[in-house]
């Protein structure tokens, strides 16, 4: 992706930002053709958990950045538990950023997106949610094929 009239830092996080977002729109869609409830399935990645809680550990509030402007209450605290360590699913933290983007909320300062730091967990979160969608859809034909067997 290109941009012009942006800092390098600003590009990169926009570019991230946006995988995530390809990657969790493909994760609703796997999940939407395999018959999965989305909002059932999780991915406990530890490592990258530590990852995306130090992106927001600037945060004034100790919360996910741009977090209170998410409407559902659930969503809040599943990424809640997440930021405060007691879980390593980082699907709450990959809805919320695709919901951010979609809705056009994500800033990439606003969502301190603007560090190396923060743009590889990003990266490494946008990975996630294709690998967790390609295993979903893999399941699925795997099951189906074994059934017509």
């Amino acid at each position: 992706m290109r941009f012009s009239g942006v800092s390098p830092s600003t590009a990169a996080g926009y570019s991230a930002a946006l995988k995530v977002f390809l990657g969790y729109s493909a994760f609703e869609a796997a999940c939407g053709a395999a018959g999965r409830d989305h909002n059932a399935v999780t991915s406990v990645r530890p490592g990258l958990g530590r990852a995306l809680r130090a992106v927001g550990a600037g945060a004034d509030d100790g919360e996910f950045p741009l977090a209170h402007t998410l409407k559902s209450s659930t969503l809040k605290s599943k990424i809640s538990t997440t930021v405060r360590g007691e879980s390593a699913d980082v699907v709450p933290i990959a809805a919320a950023i695709r919901h951010l983007v979609a809705h056009g909320v994500f800033t990439v300062h606003g969502g301190k997106a603007d560090t190396n730091r923060a743009v590889s967990a990003l990266w490494a979160l946008g990975d996630d949610m294709l690998q967790l969608s390609e295993s979903i859809l893999e399941s699925y034909l795997a099951e189906k094929l074994a059934v017509r067997q």
